[in-house]
């Protein structure tokens, strides 16, 4: 009834008595189709949020536990929440999430858009900055859109803002790590994945796998190595998103989506995905800001169990 006339909307099917359109929906199609409410961590913070110490706790919600990490980000960041919320708990440690949307986790830097504002997005930033700085926060996770912040909608390069963002969180006693974008499918992942479990539709040609990006910024590794030359980690799940042959994304695991629209994690994918590639990748107790030779290069790759596109 009404979850199906729900999906019927979602889809943009008319329903008509001669369109072909199946009487009654596949459970698959229906939950493919929830997906795209399928959100958590879903947080919009303000510069006055974060002065006033009014972050979001993920992880371990006892108070007696010191923080651990701080996730700084974008719509993205908040995607990703549910994985290192997940992840943290799995460790008995607590972090704290600063998100705001359309809002690149850098100083001094700002990308027009529709969402916000210079003014917003700067004193945001810097709110951020000051509690990391106040409260020695020693790990701090930048997560992002970042093909979204592109040189001809900025106020700086996010090529010179992001490694001027991770020396300043060096100096300031803290631990970048910078968690590369997740592949992009270009397409409705909640929406196509209905549509093929209704139709038998065919997404082979929707999930090719990118070729040269390096999920950060531009083609190769020179940027990445600039990134970790200034003290950055660099955390890479891209490989977790892709077959065992590295030729087609993931965009769904047993029959749960893994995005909840064209680039968004759901909280299901973040879990199921992300969180086993923190879990074998971010090792907060071994790594320490300042202690590290600049020479050292170390991208973290690793991907739990893996995971194949399965069918309808």
């Amino acid at each position: 009834g009404v979850v199906g006339m729900t999906l019927v909307l979602i889809l943009g099917i008319s329903l008509t008595t001669n369109d072909g359109f199946p009487s009654r929906l596949p459970a698959k199609a229906i939950a493919y189709g929830n997906a795209k409410e399928d959100r958590a961590g879903i947080h919009e913070l303000t510069a006055a949020d974060i002065q006033h110490g009014r972050l979001i706790r993920i992880g371990n919600q006892d108070s007696r536990v010191p923080i651990s990490l701080l996730l700084w980000g974008d719509s993205h960041a908040m995607a990703a929440s549910p994985a290192f919320d997940q992840f943290l708990k799995s460790k008995g440690l607590a972090g704290l999430q600063a998100t705001a949307s359309a809002t690149a986790p850098v100083l001094g830097a700002y990308w027009q858009n529709e969402f916000t504002n210079r003014k917003e997005a700067e004193a945001f930033n810097d709110a951020v900055f000051s509690y990391v700085k106040q409260h020695r926060i020693s790990n701090v996770i930048l997560v992002a859109y970042w093909e979204y912040y592109s040189d001809d909608k900025g106020s700086s390069s996010l090529d010179s803002a992001l490694v001027s963002t991770v020396k300043q969180l060096v100096d300031a006693g803290a631990q970048p790590w910078i968690l590369l974008q997740v592949p992009h499918p270009g397409f409705d992942v909640p929406k196509g994945l209905a549509k093929r479990s209704i139709f038998n539709s065919d997404l082979s040609h929707l999930l090719a796998a990118p070729v040269g990006w390096n999920g950060l910024r531009g083609d190769g590794e020179f940027f990445l190595k600039n990134i970790e030359a200034a003290g950055a980690h660099i955390l890479d799940p891209r490989p977790c998103f892709m077959n065992s042959a590295q030729s087609k994304l993931l965009v769904e695991k047993s029959g749960i989506a893994l995005y909840r629209d064209d680039h968004h994690l759901s909280a299901s994918g973040a879990k199921m995905v992300l969180s086993p590639f923190l879990s074998e990748s971010l090792h907060l107790d071994s790594h320490h800001a300042g202690n590290r030779d600049p020479r050292f290069r170390q991208t973290m790759t690793g991907c739990g169990a893996s995971l194949e596109l399965g069918r309808n």
